[in-house]
């Protein structure tokens, strides 16, 4: 799955904190149907990046790419003011995109979901019978209180999850909401560019990062692997994981993805435990890019 932040705002940390124009947005979403990607990650705040696939959709009236993507900010005086206010939200959602229908859509808060979680299981439940949605589900962090969402009937669950940080392996999240049947997609695989970094200048406001940076570095060494190769393969080696979410802006970006997903190889369960081990002990600036 293609993470659009990046269509409608800067974002990440290693270059090209610019937008794409048109015209490079417009060969990247080509480039990306004809190789075969059929799936989008975006939101209603990630700028105009719906409407920018909008556009695409308009102008390819025979293609369309399936959605996945995420509201906020809804009106809970009631149960009758959230399903009005959700469905407000979803058609708008649909008339940017140029679809009909969502087919993921996330709370992109999930305090918000979680303030009244069986209300908004509801809602949920009623825009899948009105057709506006198919599936449903929650993005969210390490540090919210997940284990109530096992209990939902949601779909899937996007939580960000990377080698430096094993917190939802150690503490059992992972196994149960794969044992639950919740589908888990992995987003900030690359931890916004920091891992693909080759190094950073004591003056930079991300100096904290140099220890860990140096360390998994030499965990790519060792293994015999390129940074960003590292980083997916590790990933994608969780067996609860189901997919991930990679963000992109042009042509060349996505090429260089392509690459290390075909080029995957699963790592060892004993593999993981040691590079597990090596860093739970990281400073949480470091996984915590709200920190940065």
């Amino acid at each position: 799955m293609i993470g659009t932040a990046q269509f409608g705002m800067p974002y990440g940390i290693k270059e090209h904190p610019d937008i794409p124009d048109d015209n490079q947005l417009n060969d990247l979403l080509n480039y990306l149907w004809d190789t075969g990607v059929r799936w989008l990650d975006t939101a209603e705040g990630y700028g105009k990046a719906e409407q920018r696939i909008g556009t695409w959709h308009q102008y390819h009236s025979n293609k369309r790419f399936n959605i996945c993507t995420k509201v906020t900010g809804l009106d809970h005086s009631s149960r009758k003011d959230l399903l009005q206010s959700a469905k407000r939200h979803v058609i708008a959602c649909c008339n940017r995109l140029n679809v009909t229908m969502i087919d993921i859509l996330l709370w992109h808060s999930a305090d918000e979901y979680l303030s009244d979680p069986l209300t908004c299981q509801v809602i949920m439940k009623e825009l899948q019978k009105e057709g506006l949605i198919k599936l449903w589900g929650v993005s969210a962090y390490p540090f919210h209180n997940l284990m109530p969402m096992l209990s939902s009937e949601m779909d899937m669950i996007q939580l960000p999850f990377n080698i430096l940080d094993s917190r939802l392996i150690d503490n059992g999240v992972l196994k149960a909401f794969h044992s639950s049947g919740i589908k888990i997609y992995a987003r900030s695989v690359l931890l916004q560019g920091l891992l693909t970094r080759s190094t950073i200048s004591p003056d930079n406001k991300l100096s904290f990062c140099i220890e860990a940076l140096r360390k998994y570095q030499n965990v790519c060494h060792n293994y015999k692997r390129c940074q960003g190769q590292m980083a997916i393969d590790y990933v994608l080696s969780i067996p609860q994981i189901s997919g991930i979410v990679l963000g992109c802006r042009s042509l060349d970006q996505f090429q260089t993805l392509k690459k290390w997903i075909n080029s995957t190889e699963v790592l060892t369960s004993d593999c993981i435990e040691e590079i597990n081990k090596t860093f739970r002990q990281i400073d949480p600036r470091v996984i915590t890019p709200t920190m940065w």
